[in-house]
């Protein structure tokens, strides 16, 4: 029955009623389909008057095929399939539909991309919605807004099938979502003008027209999207590709079936829901077949990546041994240097000053015991310091104390600063050891008194380092001017030793010694300065 709701009556007996045919509030029951058991009471042998009473709220057409009389059984046998198709099996598809937009809903709400999964919840749901249409027995609106509503639905299944077969092919276009919400704005008002605007029957002809001509049109488009995709790439995905096409091809049989026969032929309406669940798992499969490759390649890069781990580490330590040989390199040349500068220097002088027969004794003495510390601290320097500062700090102080108190002086060791101390280099580390063994020996020499002090402490103002002070209670001071052959040699050794690594040394002079005071910065900074340098 092609109406709102009916009413059947034979021989003057009501024998069928849905729901209200008042004209006032008419209810929606035309499409339940099922058989209908006419009690034996209400027919009699012979002719039968067969009443149908039909109602529209707003559509101007009615129809209705004649009915089938016979026997309970032989009905039930030859129509019981077409009752179910289009009754139980209908509510059924209803029910898929939704749970299908609600699933592909839940995962347009976790996808990163949203196109694929937005399109088919777009696709599911309308489709859903146009076939809860018929079945919906008690809308809130009527008349032309039902109307309305219906042509909606229906103009937006083929724009969904386009949008999705875009996004399907992996590539889509970014102008096309645009364009179909363009598309969509322009049916709905074009389907309120012919509903409100022209005569009944033909607003509601238009209105179909509008459908069906524009769904052939974006089934097309559909198609030739697709087709335009498989020329182009090389698709693996046939599967997908063949219920895909089966679909679209049924929802264009929909719409000339529409136009030329009035008709539908229930082929989408009943097949729909189990082909595009088909395409849902064939996508979905393939989905864990990638996520499967993922977790291969997840464990083939995991397996490069420890390879990679290995030789870093390799190619770190190699580095490190290479810093530490330059750095030892470097302190080779410069030991070289002070023995021709240091050594060299005072030999030749007392050897000068014996041939001329200026020598004394005290003079040879205290020459020699200054050749034989520079000696012993060249010597000293020749051995590895550690590769922690901490390491050189302790190193230091095992080897100053001995020499310190031999000389007749006591050694006061003071760190405020503690164990933690940043992570310099080996270079940094030996440069340090080296300018402070200088300054110890130059207070040695020459400061007079007889207390050395080191103190070990944070750089002030929280600036980050460490600040080193060795500082003497002599009266002596060390001159400005080198002389290779005098202590002032030693200051300029500290201080280039100083700016090699990026650090600040100051000598010191008060009322209670001299005091030579080195400021370490932190080991980025020194890096950074080392590398603006190179």
């Amino acid at each position: 029955v092609s109406a709102d709701n009916f009413e059947v009556r034979i021989n003057g007996k009501l024998v069928v009623k849905r729901g209200s045919i008042e004209l006032a509030h008419p209810t929606y029951h035309a499409n339940e389909n099922r058989i209908e058991f006419i009690p034996p009471a209400a027919v009699h042998a012979g002719k039968n008057l067969v009443e149908y009473i039909l109602v529209r709220d707003a559509m101007p057409y009615t129809d209705f095929t004649g009915p089938v009389f016979g026997p309970k059984e032989a009905i039930e046998q030859a129509y019981g399939r077409q009752a179910f198709l289009l009754g139980p099996f209908e509510m059924m598809c209803i029910v898929a539909g939704f749970l299908l937009s609600g699933f592909a809903f839940v995962v347009l709400l976790q996808a990163e991309s949203k196109g694929l999964p937005s399109a088919l919840f777009l696709l599911t749901l309308a489709w859903t919605l146009k076939a809860h249409f018929y079945t919906w027995s008690e809308p809130p609106f009527g008349g032309m807004a039902r109307l309305h509503y219906y042509f909606m639905l229906t103009a937006l299944v083929p724009i969904a099938w386009l949008n999705f077969a875009d996004q399907w092919t992996g590539k889509p276009f970014r102008w096309l979502k645009w364009a179909s919400l363009g598309v969509i704005a322009l049916a709905a008002g074009l389907f309120a003008f012919c509903l409100w605007g022209l005569p009944a029957d033909q607003g509601f002809d238009c209105a179909g027209d509008v459908v069906n001509y524009g769904g052939i049109v974006f089934i097309g488009l559909a198609l030739a999207r697709l087709g335009w995709h498989i020329v182009r790439h090389d698709e693996k995905r046939h599967w997908e590709l063949g219920l895909f096409v089966l679909l679209v091809l049924l929802a264009a049989m929909e719409f000339v079936y529409d136009i030329f026969w009035q008709e539908s032929t229930a082929f989408l309406t009943r097949s729909m829901p189990l082909l595009i669940l088909s395409m849902t798992v064939a996508v979905f499969s393939r989905s864990i077949r990638l996520y499967r490759s993922a977790d291969q390649i997840n464990q083939v890069l995991s397996e490069r990546l420890d390879v990679r781990e290995r030789e870093l580490a390799d190619a770190h330590a190699r580095e490190r041994g290479l810093v530490r040989l330059q750095a030892h390199g470097e302190e080779r040349q410069r030991i070289l240097r002070d023995m021709h500068d240091g050594l060299g220097s005072q030999l030749m002088s007392m050897l000068l000053a014996a041939r001329r027969g200026e020598s004394r004794a005290e003079q040879v003495a205290e020459g020699l015991q200054s050749v034989i510390d520079e000696m012993r601290l060249m010597i000293a320097s020749m051995d590895s310091v550690g590769e922690s500062l901490f390491a050189a700090l302790s190193l230091f102080k095992d080897r100053m104390s001995q020499r310190v108190g031999s000389a007749g002086f006591r050694l006061d060791w003071t760190n405020s600063y503690g164990t933690d101390f940043p992570e310099y280099g080996p270079r940094p580390t030996l440069q340090v050891f080296r300018i402070l063994q200088e300054a110890v020996t130059n207070a040695l020499k020459h400061s007079g008194g007889n207390v050395i002090r080191i103190a070990i402490a944070p750089r002030p103002a929280g600036v980050g380092g460490v600040r080193l002070t060795v500082s003497d209670n002599g009266a002596a001071s060390i001159p400005e001017t080198p002389n290779p052959a005098g202590p002032g040699r030693g200051l300029a050794n500290m201080r280039t030793r100083a700016a090699s690594i990026g650090a600040s040394l100051n000598i010191e002079r008060s009322a209670e010694g001299l005091s030579v005071v080195l400021d370490l910065a932190e080991p980025s900074a020194i890096e950074a300065e080392a590398q603006a340098a190179e």
